[in-house]
């Protein structure tokens, strides 16, 4: 579900961008042919789910201390504890990002705006859908009313998404320092060492 909802918000933003219904109408014809082909798996699952009801975890909150430990500390551990608040294993928080690839992705968001823009919108979008119930109208809030989506827990997968796009803003900046150095060969060896 959280690969769903990431590429479907990708697209909704894709499609305002171009102006176009090319990708959505495709994506849903996408959906429509994954459940068919996986139909065997999809309604036996649907049966058993549709009887054993999971709780969704309405509530839940990734404090934004933790949030910031999981992005920048050094210190990744998978069995790591931070505190009381952390209801979770630390996996379902980390999501490291090297402070090089930070500066990247900043270079790219001031440089590539048009390229970034979407990428910095999902990144926005998922760090607050990370943090969970921290306010009545958070998107994790919304999400849950949502069928299909009110069963899922720990909000702090979603920062798989903030990374992925973290990355390729981080790729639009190196594309721009290239771009800058396109006379040194020297240069570019080094920023492809980076």
């Amino acid at each position: 579900s959280a690969f769903i909802a990431g590429s479907a918000v990708y697209l909704i933003l894709y499609a305002i961008e171009t102006k176009s219904l090319l990708y959505i109408k495709g994506y849903i014809f996408a959906l429509i042919a994954g459940v068919l082909a996986a139909a065997v798996k999809f309604i036996s699952m649907y049966y058993y789910l549709s009887g054993n009801k999971w709780e969704g975890m309405t509530g839940d909150v990734t404090p934004f201390d933790i949030a910031l430990k999981g992005f920048f500390s050094f210190d990744q551990w998978i069995f790591r504890t931070v505190g009381s608040n952390q209801y979770w294993g630390w996996h379902e928080y980390s999501a490291y990002l090297s402070p090089l690839a930070v500066i990247l992705a900043i270079v790219g968001i001031i440089f590539a705006l048009r390229k970034s823009r979407i990428w910095l919108i999902l990144a926005i979008f998922f760090f607050l859908f990370g943090l969970g119930n921290f306010a009545a109208v958070s998107p994790w809030n919304i999400f849950m009313k949502i069928p299909g989506f009110s069963s899922i827990r720990s909000p702090a997968r979603a920062f798989q998404f903030v990374l992925l796009a973290s990355g390729i803003m981080a790729g639009f900046g190196i594309d721009y320092i290239i771009g800058r150095w396109k006379n040194s060969f020297r240069r570019i060896e080094i920023v492809a060492g980076v």
